[in-house]
């Protein structure tokens, strides 16, 4: 059974898109921590895994920001991640670090999100239904 207090909480979560409580702390703790704490955090196999992916995402949105490379990382685990209302999905780490930069999820405070091919070629089809169906299309953001 999953534990919830072991997943990594995006932005947004639930059908409602609630504001997560766990992604306002993310957003204080790329704030405030160093890289060198975030790194003794993620390397530290004592921590719990969601910590550890969450200061993995601090780290590297930092290192992102400043234009620096990262530190190589010789980690493997699983972690636990709920995205909007996708329901909870399973990532080992090194997919995981792909999957942070995917429309910006790392990103503590996004202006936007950047959408993937597939996401546009839905969104052309969905809008082609609605206008089919008399109903507005979807705005474009």
């Amino acid at each position: 059974m999953l534990n919830i207090n072991s997943t990594v909480e995006f932005r947004n979560v639930g059908e409602g898109m609630r504001i997560s409580d766990k992604f306002v702390l993310y957003g204080k703790l790329v704030k405030t921590a160093s890289e060198g704490e975030l790194l003794d955090v993620v390397e530290n196999k004592q921590e719990p895994k969601a910590l550890r992916a969450y200061a993995y995402m601090a780290y590297a949105y930092q290192c992102d920001s400043k234009k620096r490379k990262e530190k190589p990382l010789n980690i493997n685990f699983k972690i636990s991640t709920l995205n909007g209302c996708i329901g909870y999905t399973d990532v080992t780490f090194p997919s995981f670090k792909t999957y942070i930069r995917k429309r910006n999820a790392y990103n503590p405070d996004p202006t936007y999100f950047v959408r993937d091919a597939e996401e546009e070629r839905v969104i052309k089809e969905e809008n082609k239904i609605r206008k089919e169906q008399g109903i507005e299309p979807r705005k474009e953001k």
